[in-house]
């Protein structure tokens, strides 16, 4: 079987929400992608777009997984582009409201190595699949990932936001979160709103002093945090953006 996905995990994946009138967030999907493919060196033919998967007039998920072409072990025998194309139907265009709010724990059972290669979406993703099996048996609604310095990285399918007073802050690439496609935007979104928001390291403690999280991603949009490791949190922000969003990106 010559898949290197299967065997090494040696590729990325996007996970695209559409609606009707297409996939709003593509321009940070595509930005993604192109990096990723880069920084692996997996070469897409040039006429290579996310475009060409999207169908109007349907809302659903598209999952587009990449992978280096050809057989090799460790070692690559060439650098194509492989990739297949999985499609899961959507209810609604907009992003869902979560009313309850999340139940957050914290996966301590392996650190994410931030590094060069931590910021792709990639198919090897077993430190994921372990979290969220922690998740499921502590009875979790999301887990916070740490890295090796014990600093708060991502959940499992998501970026982490906190909010103190009037400002917020994500853990900075450099920490070692997935780049998510909704937290590029969003970071965009504030800045242009006047927002102040700062990638920076983040504790614990920060966290547990925090008005509000949320995690994000670009299927879900924004879910608040309702109560983390006997804390309580607001969503105040969360009921105003999750509208605005939602009426910015899908007219909703």
């Amino acid at each position: 079987m010559n898949n290197r996905g299967f065997k090494y995990g040696d590729g990325v994946f996007e996970s695209i929400r559409l609606g009707p009138k297409g996939a709003p967030l593509l321009p940070w999907h595509e930005q993604r992608l192109r990096r990723s493919l880069d920084q692996l060196g997996i070469l897409a033919p040039e006429d290579f777009q996310l475009a060409s998967f999207i169908r109007l007039g349907e809302t659903y998920r598209l999952r587009l997984s990449c992978w280096r072409a050809g057989g090799g072990l460790y070692t690559p025998e060439e650098n194509g582009l492989a990739y297949a194309v999985e499609e899961q139907p959507l209810q609604a265009a907009a992003f869902p409201w979560p009313k309850k709010g999340l139940y957050l724990g914290v996966y301590e059972g392996q650190p994410i190595a931030a590094g060069g290669l931590s910021f792709l979406k990639s198919l090897s993703a077993q430190t994921y699949v372990m979290a969220a099996k922690y998740r499921q048996e502590a009875g979790f609604d999301d887990c916070i990932l740490l890295n090796a310095w014990g600093r708060v990285v991502e959940s499992v399918a998501a970026n982490i936001w906190i909010r103190k007073g009037e400002r917020w802050a994500t853990p900075a690439l450099s920490e070692g979160p997935v780049a998510g496609v909704f937290r590029a935007y969003l970071l965009d979104v504030f800045r242009q709103e006047g927002v102040a928001v700062e990638e920076k390291a983040l504790s614990i403690a920060d966290c547990l002093a925090a008005d509000e999280i949320w995690l994000t991603n670009a299927v879900q949009g924004i879910s608040w945090v309702r109560e983390f490791l006997g804390q309580s949190y607001a969503c105040s922000w969360a009921e105003r953006w999750q509208p605005r969003v939602n009426a910015r990106l899908w007219g909703e």
